[in-house]
């Protein structure tokens, strides 16, 4: 029977090593292919990562090159470029229903801003998709596409401490322009994000960004466009004037030929 038990024992730190050792040497994969199938289900667009090194002990490490595309519609390939995330994870709460993300900062973010459509930018018609699967939220359980987990399973929940991003860059495109029009985007600091309702989904906390990033962006094109516009009515006045000036000399040499000077 000793030697039962201890076989047992033995087997079952087996496993446990075992479980840890794969997911260890798997776990940035796993985030890789989590991130580009569920995320989206709620954008309704592409979503691609370009790599992963987080590390499971520390809980420390980044994601690079993750990439949002357009909604259908717009002619831009993509809507964000999100260059580096440097993210701090409570390993702690790993295996609790409420991950807490310490710190989340993305640096560097490149987001085109395109006016227009059902929705009135690119940004907003983002926001409405997520809006939409994320209809029906009750007690933070989203009833979009990731709740095909009928069978009793809940949704992991996250609280962010503090998220953060600095350095964007917003890329205008415009008819009244060839090429898009460039701004920098003001640093954005959100904190406490699902603290004060126990967590929120990943779709909820997807919405609350990009709500925030569509507001700070669409504040910059609306500069942006004014500027673009004022520009424009300067350059047609002088081409207007141009006309005249070229028009009233003309008239001026006839007149001065009449009278013979």
């Amino acid at each position: 029977m000793k030697k039962l038990l201890l076989g047992l024992v033995a087997a079952v730190l087996i496993l446990v090593v075992g479980g840890i050792g794969y997911l260890y040497v798997n776990l940035n994969s796993l985030i890789e292919a989590g991130i580009e199938e569920y995320a989206p289900q709620y954008t309704k667009t592409d979503v691609t990562l370009g790599g992963a090194n987080v590390s499971i002990f520390s809980g420390e490490g980044g994601l690079s090159d993750l990439v949002i595309g357009n909604p259908e519609g717009y002619k831009s390939a993509e809507a964000f470029r999100l260059g580096a995330i440097d993210v701090a994870v409570n390993t702690d709460s790993v295996t609790s229903d409420v991950i807490e993300i310490k710190s989340l900062a993305i640096q560097g973010p490149a987001i085109t801003y395109e006016p227009g459509g059902k929705a009135g930018s690119n940004l907003q018609q983002l926001v409405k998709n997520l809006e939409q699967t994320t209809a029906g939220t009750s007690g933070g359980q989203s009833g979009g596409p990731s709740d095909g987990n009928k069978s009793g399973g809940s949704e992991k929940k996250v609280i962010i401490d503090r998220l953060t991003i600095t350095d964007g860059r917003v890329a205008v495109v415009t008819p009244l322009s060839d090429k898009p029009l460039e701004a920098t985007l003001p640093t954005i600091e959100i904190t406490g994000i699902g603290r004060d309702k126990g967590g929120s989904t990943g779709a909820q906390v997807m919405k609350q960004v990009i709500d925030r990033i569509n507001q700070a962006a669409s504040k910059v094109a609306g500069v942006s466009l004014d500027d673009l516009k004022k520009q424009a009515e300067a350059k047609a006045k002088e081409k207007v004037q141009e006309k005249v000036d070229e028009l009233t000399g003309g008239a001026g040499e006839k007149l001065k030929g009449l009278f013979g000077n």
